[in-house]
């Protein structure tokens, strides 16, 4: 696993402990995450996600090379 900083509500995370308890924040943090992750895997087809991703990588590297031809000043 990566080590990831998050920041929350106050009231997100009072909440969270109030459920799971202070040792199991990470746990139903990560479980929450793959759930959603799930949900929106389902509902958009594997296609449009595919094309988001090589739609979105192609304007990241556009936008890079924009940079790298404009003089420093």
């Amino acid at each position: 696993m990566k080590p990831t900083t998050i920041r929350l509500p106050l009231e997100t995370m009072r909440r969270i402990e109030m459920l799971v308890g202070k040792k199991r924040i990470a746990k139903f943090i990560r479980e929450a995450i793959e759930s959603e992750l799930e949900r929106r895997e389902k509902a958009e087809p594997p296609t449009e996600m595919i094309a988001k991703f090589i739609r979105e990588t192609v304007e990241s590297e556009l936008q890079r090379r924009e940079k790298a031809k404009s003089p420093t000043e």
